[in-house]
């Protein structure tokens, strides 16, 4: 609480407010997959798959080709997701972060998470080496502001109240340590829930321990979508990673979607 005060009284605060007030004055709409939810949803549907070894590898290995991290790779083929099945070229994701900025912070046991709105120009004569370093350079200078409540955004753009519509669809990385030993016993996690979905989510696990390749899980809200929905979106979404990891410099615009 004392921290979280110092921070609202700072000047890193006022930055902070300045730059995302800026960044979304024009109160751009995200492009969705589905319409807009007429209610909370009370249940979240789940659909999970793994990129096999060899793609992973591979996505790794374009990620290094491309200086950045998988984590940036995956954000860019889901902004070029939804360009290719919305036609929108100003494409907004959700993209949860810990907003742990500090020593002090990442010791505190406290709910500081944040969820950044990720806003990226995607063009169909982008290739995937250029919309991969927007994306790179769009999440560097979002969590060089992570502590500002995004919650707070809607109100300080003068959206209705209780009006959070500048995110539909968030790219969730959750990449740690796995290798988990007590005393020489091993440990395993598991994921119980990652909260209530109001459209959709893509999550990556990147599990460096795991023989089974990527994780990757499609959570919904099941009024906006089906479970026949869910995994038809996966197979594009995985064909478009293959086809981002096999040519960085082919234009977004020329990848197929088809299965």
């Amino acid at each position: 609480m004392e921290r979280d005060a110092d921070y609202r009284a700072s000047e890193g605060f006022l930055a902070d407010r300045e730059y995302w007030t800026q960044r979304f004055a024009d109160q751009p709409e995200p492009p969705r997959l589905a319409a807009r939810p007429a209610r909370p949803a009370r249940q979240v549907l789940h659909h999970t798959a793994f990129l096999p070894p060899a793609a992973a590898a591979r996505l790794r290995q374009a990620a290094r080709q491309a200086r950045t991290h998988p984590s940036a790779l995956l954000v860019a083929a889901t902004a070029a997701y939804l360009h290719r099945m919305t036609g929108a070229r100003d494409v907004i994701l959700g993209l949860p972060t810990t907003a742990r900025t500090d020593a002090v912070l990442r010791a505190t046991p406290c709910m500081v998470s944040n969820v950044l709105p990720l806003r990226v120009e995607v063009q169909p004569r982008l290739s995937v080496s250029e919309l991969v370093r927007q994306v790179s350079l769009e999440i560097r200078q979002a969590l060089r502001h992570q502590r500002y409540r995004s919650e707070n955004l809607p109100r300080d753009l003068g959206l209705p109240q209780g009006s959070n519509d500048l995110v539909a669809t968030e790219v969730n990385i959750i990449s740690f340590d796995y290798d988990l030993d007590f005393a020489g016993h091993r440990g395993a996690t598991h994921t119980l829930t990652t909260g209530l979905i109001e459209n959709l989510a893509i999550t990556m696990y990147d599990r460096v321990d795991s023989t089974e390749g990527v994780r990757i899980d499609l959570e919904a809200n099941p009024d906006l979508y089906s479970a026949e929905d869910l995994a038809t979106h996966q197979r594009r979404l995985f064909g478009l990673l293959d086809a981002f990891t096999t040519d960085l410099e082919q234009p977004i615009g020329t990848i197929n979607l088809l299965t």
